[in-house]
């Protein structure tokens, strides 16, 4: 939510700024969100000195939404399996 355009942060309430419209349709989309507009998340501080410090670089899992794609090892198998046997088909078709 916060990343869209006209969105703005309210840093003394903890809370996101916007008009009612907005939440309306925030509300419709994200059900249980509304209890954010006026009252931030009560223990954002030891979330941030729990998971602050988490980010995912790529470096221990594949996403198929990366940017750097690696087919894992299981999946390449799969893959080789199928084009194997989708080659050996086209062989087996006749000629009319």
């Amino acid at each position: 939510m916060l990343r869209q355009t006209g969105t703005s942060w309210d840093s003394a309430k903890g809370t996101i700024k916007m008009d009612d419209d907005w939440w309306a349709k925030a509300r419709k989309d994200i059900p249980g969100c509304g209890k954010f507009r006026r009252l931030g998340i009560q223990n954002e501080d030891q979330l941030r000195a729990s998971f602050g410090n988490i980010i995912s670089d790529g470096g221990d899992h594949w996403s198929p939404m990366g940017e750097n794609v690696v087919v894992p090892p299981s999946k390449a198998a799969n893959e080789t399996d199928d084009d194997a046997q989708e080659e050996a088909n086209n062989g087996d078709e006749e000629e009319v």
